[in-house]
Parts: C-alpha cells; sequence; structure tokens
C-alpha cells in the first residue's frame, strides 16, 4: 500500500508539475511583424540599398532580442505560479518587439541629401545668370531654362538610382551638367552693330553731295562691314562648357562688335 501510495503522490506531483508556458506564438507574431516591416522597407523607393539594409538590420536586431527573451523563458514551470511569471515575461517580450520593429521607419538621407545639392547648384547658376547685364532676358531665359532642365533629369537619375554610388553618380553628373551653363552674350552686340549701321544710312541719305549711285556704293559697304562683325558675332558658340571658354568667346564677340561698329562708323 505504501508504495501504491508513493506512486499516486508521485503522480499528483508529476501532473501538478506540467504547467506549459505559450512561447510559439509570441515568436510567430514577432516574426510576422518582421516580414511584415522588411517587404515595407523594400517597397521604399526614396530609401538606397544601404539604408534599406542598415533599416532591415535594426528591425532584425530588435525582432532577435525580443525573441531570445522569450526563448530565455521555460517551457514549462513547475508551479502555475512559476508559469504565470513566465508566460507575462513572454508577453512583455512579444509585446516590446513587435511595438519595436513596427516603429523602424527609416528616414530617407542620401537622396534629398542628393537632390539639395542639384538645387543649391541650379539656385547659384540662376542667380549668376540673373546678375549678367550683358545678357539680354531672351538669352537669360534660355540659359536659366538649360540648367534648369539638366537639374531635372539629375534628380530624375537620382530618384531611379539604388545604390548610395549611383546616387553620388547622378548628383555629380547633374552638378557637373548644370557647372556647363555658361550663356555667351552675343544678341546686344548685334543689335549694337544694327544700330549703328541704321544711323551710318540714315547719316548718307541726308549727304546732298553725293549721287544716287554713290550713297548706294556707301550703303552697300557699310553693310558688308555690318554683316562681316556680325558673321564674326554668330560663329561664336550660344554656350560654352566652362567659364573659361565662355570669357574667350565673350571676348571675341566684344571684340567683333567693337571692330564692327568703328568699321560702319569709319564709312
Amino acid at each position: 500500500q505504501t508504495a501504491v501510495d508513493g506512486a499516486k503522490d508521485k503522480g499528483v506531483a508529476d501532473v501538478k508539475a506540467v504547467n506549459p508556458v505559450a512561447k510559439e506564438a509570441a515568436k510567430k507574431a514577432i516574426a510576422d511583424e518582421l516580414a511584415k516591416k522588411e517587404e515595407a522597407i523594400n517597397g521604399r523607393t526614396d530609401l538606397t540599398d544601404e539604408e534599406k539594409a542598415a533599416a532591415k538590420k535594426d528591425a532584425q536586431d530588435k525582432a532577435k532580442a525580443a525573441t531570445d527573451a522569450i526563448n530565455a523563458q521555460p517551457d514549462n514551470a513547475e508551479t502555475p505560479e512559476k508559469a504565470a511569471e513566465a508566460q507575462t515575461a513572454v508577453d512583455t517580450a512579444k509585446k516590446t518587439g513587435v511595438d519595436e520593429v513596427s516603429a523602424v521607419n527609416p528616414v530617407a538621407a542620401k537622396k534629398p541629401e542628393a537632390k539639395k545639392a542639384v538645387d543649391d547648384a541650379l539656385k547659384a547658376k540662376v542667380a549668376a545668370i540673373d546678375a549678367r547685364e550683358d545678357l539680354t532676358p531672351a538669352e537669360k531665359q534660355t540659359a536659366k531654362d538649360k540648367a534648369a532642365e539638366e537639374a531635372k533629369k539629375a534628380k530624375e537619375a537620382i530618384d531611379a538610382a539604388t545604390t548610395d554610388a549611383a546616387v553620388d553618380t547622378a548628383k555629380t553628373a547633374g552638378t557637373g551638367e548644370i557647372a556647363k551653363v555658361n550663356p555667351v552674350a552675343k544678341t546686344k552686340a548685334k543689335d549694337e552693330i544694327a544700330k549703328e549701321l541704321a544711323k551710318k544710312e540714315e547719316a548718307i541719305d541726308a549727304r546732298t553731295d553725293l549721287t544716287d549711285a554713290e550713297k548706294a556704293k556707301a550703303k552697300e559697304d557699310a553693310k558688308a562691314k555690318a554683316k562681316e562683325a556680325t558673321d564674326s558675332i554668330n560663329a561664336q558658340p550660344d554656350n560654352a562648357e566652362t567659364p573659361e571658354k565662355a570669357a574667350e568667346a565673350q571676348t571675341a564677340v566684344d571684340g567683333a562688335k567693337d571692330k564692327g561698329v568703328a568699321d560702319v562708323k569709319a564709312v
């Protein structure tokens, strides 16, 4: 009988000692939240691959910390009290894990910084163009439109880039193209020659000591000199790729204008 009672008591004690702790559902909740977060991060086009990788690692680290905390709890406790204590720890770790993983919301830095650099380059270029008194409003607008178009293309390339290196490449290319906008002022130079020619023709027409044939010949001479100077100006580019080349072209334009005005005046 003693043996029976002993076995019974042991059986009762063994049964009482079975107090499972629910851990798998808690770990699954964290894993599900992590999968959802990784998918959301992967879908972000404003982030580079490197930014995505850093954010996913952050989420994974938080999920692992919570899962490790759950795993640290026993699968079974000797008493209902200990089981309840362990279950509370598991549930707390699950909530913390889910909340922390959910809170991972990376701020895009690389692409906005690159686009700002392009915007800054465009702003500086527009200011430089606007400060030029030798350019006509139309010449200024053409140059500003060209710079704005390059900025737009650069920002589109930055948006399309997936890696930090590709963003840097697009930014460098874009700011480089904006730097290549260096307009050469030609319209005012040509206008000055045209004005001098009109003045000369008027003066010739007013000469009573000249025959019509002499007037016609003098006007042809003035026109030829004006055309030669204007052709020289037109031969220069409207835009140069560097400020140095633009200065060189501008010097040629101004030289042709001065010579044209002087030659026409000398007729």
